[in-house]
């Protein structure tokens, strides 16, 4: 096995930057025709689950439809994000388009994602008083919070609930 496919001893510092850089080239191909298929099969599956949200009458598949359908806008969302920071394909021009398509249905305006995330988020990431996203509490104020509050704090930084979070703080 080669020693770029076992992690990095617990004892051993962090690579530098560039390494880890190298280490992510094979996995960062911009391909414009596998972008334009995800965006075109997650469009086609989101509309067949809106589709099932309108044609079905029972109450438990429209509410089956309504949630695959939340999943389905999570992925076009992911799509346009990745669009958003040019890594979707290789043409600039497409990637905006791409970006805006894939934000329909979140109803996110592509510009203004952009700045905010890119320029805001990205250039002062976690950084309080800058960065609108996120910025981590002090040992301090995490103890000033009532119980209710840490409850909450500790799902949003769990990765289980970025959605409860972007609901109630963005």
């Amino acid at each position: 096995m080669n020693t770029q496919e076992q992690p990095i001893p617990l004892d051993q510092p962090m690579p530098h930057r560039k390494v880890i850089r190298e280490w992510l080239i094979p996995l960062s191909n911009r391909v414009t025709v596998r972008a334009l298929a995800l965006l075109l099969l997650d469009f086609a599956i989101w509309g067949a689950f809106l589709a099932g949200t309108v044609y079905f009458e029972a109450v438990w598949a429209k509410l089956l439809c309504g949630v695959a359908m939340g999943f389905t806008i999570g992925r076009l969302f992911i799509i346009g994000h990745d669009a958003c920071h040019q890594s979707l394909t290789p043409h600039r021009g497409l990637n905006k388009w791409v970006g805006r398509i894939a934000f329909l249905p979140s109803l996110t305006t592509f510009s203004l994602w952009d700045i905010g995330h890119n320029v805001v988020h990205h250039g002062y990431t976690n950084l309080k008083g800058f960065d609108f996203v996120w910025a981590p509490l002090t040992q301090e104020e995490f103890a000033k919070l009532s119980w209710m509050g840490r409850l909450l704090d500790r799902a949003y930084r769990s990765g289980c609930a970025p959605g409860l979070y972007y609901m109630i703080e963005i």
